[in-house]
């Protein structure tokens, strides 16, 4: 496994404060990027990937 740096941008920080404030489940952000970094294809398909619809 490589060891990866990620850097969390005062943009990314901002936009996290306002999801929590909407009351949206900030950890599925944290459990999705976790699998992603570990490459985690069980956890990956949990979260159910989907069409984008709409504008």
């Amino acid at each position: 496994m490589k060891n990866i740096r990620i850097y969390i941008s005062p943009t990314y920080k901002k936009e996290l404060k306002k999801l929590k404030r909407k009351n949206y489940p900030v950890e599925l952000i944290s459990i999705c990027l976790k699998a992603i970094l570990e490459n985690d294809t069980s956890k990956l398909k949990k979260m159910k990937h989907h069409q984008l619809k709409g504008k």
